[in-house]
């Protein structure tokens, strides 16, 4: 690697190094400048990520001008990228580390490496694509192929390097982009992610957000991935567990699915989520609040039936009789709206329904009673009331509804026996 005069070689061994597939010579001294490129990347790789200080401090920069002066800038650099990949572990992203791979007598002579600033503006565009590098040994060897430093002087030029190998870097690439979709609209969307990164020697357990989609990190740095945020339910991956369920989402297409909250709009529609503020209108309890005005329903959900709701039961009326029906009609809304259950609103209606054709006497089976019995028995259950004594989460159908709905259907009863 660093030429000189050839050794002897003692023995058998003689006649075998005659050969000129073994050495290759100018009188007596090897030619350096064929074999130091190959012999430089053959340690980087028997070597690599060992962290072998004693090999590596072979492939160290001359530390005189003398010294320097008989290295090609080529061969400087192969040595500095061989040297990185054996001590692979002291590595950091940092100015401080790459300048002291610099030769301390280029530093004395304040020479100008405007390295750092080309690093970042090369790794700006893979935010864009679905693929990113990863740093397998496998990846590396392929990577080192690819970028091998010796480049052509013409498009033709193939002597020192195939150009057929420098496309080898499609190897050292894996598919880590991850886009949320809309399980309703089957649409791309953006979601808050918080991704949690396993402790290492170069870093404390940390915890960064992202908006997806987004590029991942390695898999193998990371703990855990978790969907946050107010507009979308939560989705936690527990990488520790293992990587199989991840690798197979990115493997695909690098689809999450996802599920909107009701009372938010996504990210594109309120990036800001000032919108889904007016929710909180529906917070309040006296009767101006109670009537809820379509055109505030759809400020803050794009759900279909939501809004079709609103436009034709709950718009305040005049007519004698009808606001505490509407009244009624705007309190289930908000039940559904805010317990995050828009699929309970038929069922609610249909109880309700029910109720009033029992009042009007236009029932002609007790099939609708006999439902509605179940439900109420099935609530009052102790089971599950002792399932649900001490949880945080809300039953489907509201206990005060449904004891308001026994109470009409028990009023109505008792007149037909009068």
């Amino acid at each position: 690697m660093v030429g000189g005069h050839r050794r002897t070689q003692p023995g058998i061994h003689r006649e075998k190094h005659k050969s000129p597939s073994y050495q290759i010579k100018e009188g007596d001294t090897v030619n350096v400048d064929v074999t130091c490129p190959g012999a430089t990347l053959a340690l980087a790789l028997l070597y690599l990520k060992t962290n072998n200080r004693s090999i590596a401090d072979w492939l160290r920069a001359p530390d005189t001008q003398y010294l320097l002066d008989f290295v090609k800038p080529e061969f400087l650099l192969m040595r500095t990228l061989a040297r990185g990949l054996i001590m692979w572990d002291e590595i950091k992203p940092n100015s401080t580390w790459i300048n002291s791979n610099i030769p301390p007598i280029v530093r004395q002579n304040n020479a100008s490496l405007n390295t750092m600033d080309g690093q970042v503006a090369e790794d700006v565009d893979l935010q864009t694509m679905r693929y990113s590098l990863c740093t397998s040994n496998s990846a590396i060897a392929a990577l080192l192929c690819a970028l091998y430093p010796r480049f052509p002087a013409h498009s033709t030029d193939n002597r020192y390097h195939l150009q057929a190998l420098r496309h080898l870097y499609v190897l050292a690439a894996e598919p880590r982009l991850l886009v949320p979709v809309d399980v309703d609209t089957n649409t791309p969307c953006y979601a808050l992610i918080k991704v949690t990164y396993k402790a290492s020697q170069w870093c404390e357990e940390m915890t960064v957000n992202l908006m997806a989609p987004s590029l991942l990190p390695e898999l193998h740095l990371l703990k855990e991935i978790k969907v946050k945020g107010p507009k979308y339910w939560e989705i936690m991956m527990d990488l520790s567990k293992g990587l199989t369920s991840l690798q197979s989402i990115l493997s695909k297409d690098g689809f999450l699915y996802v599920k909107l909250r009701a009372g938010h709009l996504s990210y594109t529609e309120d990036p800001k989520g000032f919108r889904s503020l007016l929710a909180q209108t529906f917070t309040h309890r006296n009767p101006e609040f109670l009537s809820i005005k379509p055109e505030a329903v759809s400020a803050f959900t794009s759900d279909p039936a939501l809004l079709s709701f609103a436009e034709y039961f709950c718009k305040q009326s005049k007519k004698e009789g009808k606001q505490d029906i509407l009244d009624l009609l705007s309190s289930i809304l908000y039940e559904c709206v805010t317990q995050e259950k828009p699929e309970m609103l038929p069922t609610y209606m249909a109880i309700d329904q029910a109720v009033r054709r029992l009042e009007r006497k236009e029932m002609t089976e007790t099939f609708e009673l006999c439902q509605i019995k179940l439900v109420q028995q099935f609530y009052n259950s102790v089971c599950l009331q002792d399932k649900f004594k001490n949880s945080t989460s809300a039953l489907l159908i509201n206990s005060e509804f449904l004891l308001a709905m026994k109470s009409m259907l028990d009023k109505t009863l008792d007149q037909w026996l009068h």
